[in-house]
C-alpha cells in the first residue's frame, strides 16, 4: 500500500508533465496545504488501533499521518474540514486561492479514481462535497470576508451603547441588514447589523462569522470582522 505522501508525489509528478510552471505551482501549494491539514487534523477520524499507531509515531514526527496511512483514510469529512475550516481560518488566503483549491482537489479526486487508488463509490462520496453549489458558496464566503474588511475600514467613529465580540451565526438576511445569534449558546437574535448591499447579497443563513459589533440608536454596526465560514 502506498502512503498518502507517496500518492501525492506521484500525482504532482503527473501534473507537472502537463501543466505550465505557474499552474503547477498552484497545484503544489494546494497539495502541500492538504498534507499539512491531514497531519494536523486527520487523526480525528482514525479507529482505535490506527490511533495508537499514529500517537506513537506523532511523538517523534508531527508529519507522520501522511507517512503512515494510505488514501483510504481520507474521507468526505476531511474535505469538508479542509475547505470550511482549515483554509478559511488557518490559511486566510481569499477567494482566488479558494477557487484554485477547489479546482485542484476536484482534479486530485478524479485522478485517484482514474489511477485506481479509490473505487467509484469512494469517488462519489468525496465529490459529493462539491455538489449543491458548495464550491460557489465557499467562494462567496471568502468574498464576504474581503468585503467586510474593506467595509469596516470606512466606518465612522460612533459612541456605541454596547460592544459585542464573538463568533456569530447568521440567522436572517435582508437588504443591507443581517440578524445574528451567538455561536456559543445565547439564543437571542441580534440585529439589524448594517452592511453593504454587496455583502447582504452574498451572505447566507447559517454561515458562521467573527464580528466585533457596536450598538448605536437601535442598530448594530461592524467595527471589526474576521473569518466567514459557510
Amino acid at each position: 500500500m502506498k502512503t498518502i505522501d507517496e500518492v501525492m508525489t506521484i500525482f504532482l509528478k503527473a501534473q507537472e508533465e502537463r501543466l505550465s510552471k505557474r499552474t503547477f505551482q498552484d497545484y503544489e501549494s494546494v497539495i502541500e496545504l492538504f498534507q499539512i491539514y491531514l497531519n494536523g487534523y486527520g487523526y480525528q477520524t482514525l479507529e482505535e488501533s490506527d490511533m495508537k499507531l499514529w500517537e506513537n509515531r506523532f511523538k517523534d514526527d508531527e508529519a507522520s499521518f501522511t507517512k503512515l496511512f494510505g488514501i483510504d483514510k481520507i474521507s468526505s469529512y476531511n474535505y469538508s474540514e479542509f475547505f470550511e475550516y482549515f483554509i478559511i481560518r488557518k490559511v486566510a488566503s481569499g477567494p482566488t486561492f479558494m477557487k484554485t483549491a477547489v479546482r485542484v482537489m476536484k482534479k486530485l479526486t478524479k485522478w485517484l479514481l482514474e489511477n485506481h487508488y479509490i473505487d467509484e463509490n469512494r469517488f462519489n462520496i468525496l465529490m459529493d462535497f462539491f455538489k449543491g453549489g458548495k464550491d460557489k458558496e465557499l467562494l462567496n464566503a471568502e468574498k464576504v470576508g474581503d468585503l467586510l474588511y474593506d467595509y469596516t475600514r470606512n466606518q465612522i467613529d460612533r459612541k456605541y451603547e454596547q460592544i459585542l465580540e464573538n463568533y456569530f451565526v447568521i440567522e436572517k438576511v435582508e437588504n443591507k441588514q443581517l440578524w445574528v445569534t451567538d455561536l456559543f449558546g445565547a439564543s437571542e437574535s441580534i440585529g439589524p447589523v448594517i452592511v453593504s448591499k454587496q455583502i447582504s447579497d452574498l451572505c447566507q443563513q447559517d454561515w458562521e462569522i467573527f464580528l466585533v459589533i457596536g450598538e448605536y440608536k437601535g442598530k448594530w454596526h461592524i467595527i471589526e470582522s474576521g473569518n466567514v465560514s459557510p
